[in-house]
């Protein structure tokens, strides 16, 4: 790793791979239905930050294949749009995979469940943009 002055961008190599090549490489299995038909969930947390680019990492994982009972992740439009990402349609994506979201309350770290309307997309879009116009610009909020 290079070291540059303070304030400085680094110009650093980094090896992109993908998650689910990880898992499949390490031999993790996906998630697996018990014989009762409810899904077992073996990977418990799954925790992203790739400034801007969770929906690329989210659809590169296959959440249909492997189901975590936890993602957290930092949900920051202003970089979402940065990286050419409609920011509610991370929201939807994690939506349609049966997840419901929970803000981190930043001075408690207490977990509130965000209601985000119909739980459709144009409830997705009027909550996302209701709240980017609440908080104003930098608005961002972590995930769970």
């Amino acid at each position: 790793l290079q070291t540059g002055d303070a304030g400085t961008a680094l110009d650093v190599d980094i090896q992109l791979v993908r998650a689910k090549d990880v898992l499949e490489e390490l031999g993790i299995p996906s998630t697996i239905e018990t014989p009762t038909g409810e899904q077992s969930h073996i990977l418990h947390l799954l925790k992203i930050d790739v400034e801007g680019f969770e929906l690329k990492a989210l659809k590169g994982l296959d959440l249909d294949l492997y189901r975590f009972r936890h993602i957290v992740m930092e949900y920051f439009p202003d970089m979402l749009r940065a990286a050419g990402t409609d920011p509610p349609e991370v929201l939807f994506y994690i939506l349609s995979h049966g997840y419901t979201f929970y803000e981190i309350v930043g001075s408690t770290g207490e977990l509130r469940e965000i209601n985000v309307g119909d739980n459709d997309a144009t409830g997705l879009r009027d909550w996302a943009e209701n709240a980017e116009k609440k908080s104003g610009s930098g608005f961002h909020i972590n995930l769970f």
